[in-house]
């Protein structure tokens, strides 16, 4: 959570210093509408992987969470119940909500690159 309100923060910022004198929210909303309706493979590949990233740091703190309760003989920061659930937690969201999307953005990124296609053959369904 705390790395999606830094990256908001970091795009709002990044618009004001561009254009601090127009900045609302009818300059913001065409870009980020752009972004989320496009049907450019490169865009769809980058929102894959902007997504992949994002749930890599989330399962990367429940991985030191985990280790933080491993580091000692009894250190009591969770309890055996969420020691289990977070390893189970772990496990899942490293596989289907980073490595699965890291692997499709590389795909929709490279595939059409290297057959020579100007698109995807279906944009919208992807």
């Amino acid at each position: 959570m705390i790395s999606l309100v830094l990256l908001t923060v970091t795009i709002l910022y990044g618009f004001y210093r561009t254009n601090p004198d127009n900045f609302t929210w009818d300059y913001l909303a065409p870009w980020i509408t752009g972004w989320l309706t496009s049907t450019d493979h490169k865009r769809i590949g980058t929102l894959y992987f902007v997504q992949g990233l994002f749930f890599l740091g989330v399962g990367g703190i429940m991985a030191m969470m985990i280790r933080v309760q491993l580091a000692g003989p009894d250190t009591g920061f969770i309890s055996q119940d969420q020691y289990n659930q977070f390893f189970t937690l772990h496990g899942t969201t490293m596989i289907f909500l980073a490595a699965m999307p890291l692997i499709a953005g590389f795909a929709n990124w490279i595939v059409p690159l290297q057959i020579g296609a100007p698109d995807l053959a279906l944009p919208r369904i992807n």
